[in-house]
């Protein structure tokens, strides 16, 4: 039987192989001892279980009677406590683990460069390590910026397969089961400099709850860290901004000529051209005639407008949208 009571099947045997005084098969003579081999082939099934319990029942016939004569086999060990017809067991230790890794594919939007808009694609892999089935599995994921703010996935983690067909929350020993998640990087990604993302996974051992369990690793080990590390996508960032002054003059004299009286109006653009967002934007607005005299504005400069909406003091990317 195995852990569980259920009854199992002896691969091969008993096989009588022979009797010490030479008698044969079915044969005793006073004193003589017979031998005999069974063998059983360890099943997953018996070693989730973590034991296998055999005994023997030996039944003979003495001169003028039929079968009066019987015995159930003892294990042989007298320091047991159980001294007479105990079964033979055998423990399995059993040794529950999984290892995490995850890996990230990013999907560039055509601009050559890792930013807003690409989409990044992660692959979770849970194998089975251990020597046990496990069941009641389960993936969890965190994603963060760089600057340990909290993100989240566009979808996913989705179970897309198993090495060995096992259903999604059963995972056998050797198998691996993949699960599968994905991310639109947006702005507030690209201004951190990049994404940190880890999985974990939670499955239960034969008899227990949640016992095992893992955290991803990013499957690099060339990065000085072996274990449990997080994947991390790291992007690039650039600031950088461009300012443009025009001057239009409205002609109040009327003369056709730039004189007094005439009023130079200023238009101030100040393009974001990097890719990250920008903020306290300031003015510092310089004026003075042609001998380098210093002059004062009558007035300004003041805000008028943002082509993407943003308040005074801050400055998207141009390409900044609702990703």
């Amino acid at each position: 039987m195995d852990g569980d009571g259920s009854a199992l099947s002896l691969s091969s045997g008993p096989v009588f192989t022979s009797a010490s005084a030479s008698s044969s098969q079915g044969t005793l003579l006073v004193g003589e001892i017979a031998s005999y081999t069974a063998s059983y082939t360890i099943t997953q099934l018996a070693l989730d279980t973590g034991s296998i319990s055999n005994s023997v029942l030996v039944t003979g016939s003495s001169p003028g009677q039929t079968n009066n004569v019987t015995d159930t086999s003892d294990d042989g060990d007298d320091n047991d406590s159980n001294t007479e017809d105990d079964t033979t067991d055998i423990a399995i230790s059993k040794s529950p683990s999984i290892e995490v890794t995850k890996t990230a594919a990013i999907t560039d939007n055509g601009d050559g460069a890792v930013g807003k808009g690409d989409v990044v694609q992660y692959t979770i892999s849970v194998i089975n390590n251990g020597n046990v089935t496990l069941s009641s599995l389960s993936v969890a994921d965190v994603l963060s910026d760089a600057s340990g703010n909290t993100l989240s996935l566009n979808s996913g983690p989705s179970f897309s397969g198993s090495s060995q067909g096992s259903a999604q929350g059963t995972l056998k020993v050797g198998e691996t089961a993949s699960y599968s998640a994905l991310y639109i990087i947006n702005q507030a990604a690209v201004d951190a400099g990049g994404l940190s993302n880890q999985a974990s996974a939670t499955a239960s051992s034969p008899g227990n709850s949640n016992d095992v369990t893992d955290l991803s690793d990013d499957g690099d080990d060339n990065d000085g860290n072996l274990i449990n590390d997080p994947t991390v996508t790291i992007i690039t960032t650039s600031s950088s901004l461009e300012v443009i002054k025009t001057a239009a003059v409205t002609d109040n004299g009327g003369d056709g000529n730039t004189g007094s009286g005439d009023i130079i109006n200023y238009t101030i653009t100040v393009e974001n051209k990097g890719n990250v967002t920008l903020s306290g934007l300031t003015l510092v607005d310089t004026l003075t005639d042609g001998s380098g005299g210093s002059l004062t504005l009558t007035n300004g400069p003041s805000f008028s407008s943002t082509t993407l909406g943003s308040s005074p003091g801050t400055l998207k990317p141009k390409r900044d949208s609702n990703l």
